[in-house]
């Protein structure tokens, strides 16, 4: 393979499972609401207050639901609840365990990961997101 990454990576790699694991953790012992979003007042958190002014969704709406239906084996009910929220949720994963395999075996995850196109992601996961926010206004309006 290829040679270990510089000193200190270890520290990231444990940052990012750390993260990782406490937030697929958290979203585990949730329970997806049928709605599709307020899974998160379960936190202690108040409902979204955009939607309680606007009537719509928020950019992020149905993301903790989306969360919660992945972790409990539903990955159809994440898309449905939330298509950008569900991609999240598989990213916090791979990330994490990504680092678990940096960590484990010393690979270079870090020089691996400075070669993918970033600019092409970041354009692709806003749109990503967009598309989703709109995607979530048309359900939540129709049903």
């Amino acid at each position: 393979m290829s040679r270990p990454d510089p000193r200190g990576t270890w520290l990231i790699y444990l940052f990012i499972i750390a993260v990782s694991a406490t937030v697929l953790t958290i979203a585990a012992k949730l329970t997806p609401s049928p709605l599709g979003h307020g899974t998160h007042t379960q936190l202690g958190m108040p409902p979204c207050s955009f939607v309680v002014m606007t009537g719509y969704p928020c950019p992020s709406c149905g993301w903790t639901t989306a969360f919660a239906y992945m972790m409990h084996a539903k990955p159809l009910a994440s898309f449905r609840t939330q298509p950008f929220g569900a991609l999240l949720c598989l990213a916090t994963a791979f990330a994490g365990m990504l680092s678990l395999l940096g960590l484990l075996f010393r690979v270079r995850v870090v020089a691996w990961i400075e070669r993918w196109r970033w600019p092409w992601i970041a354009g692709s996961g806003i749109f990503m997101m967009l598309a989703s926010w709109a995607y979530k206004a048309v359900t939540m309006r129709h049903g």
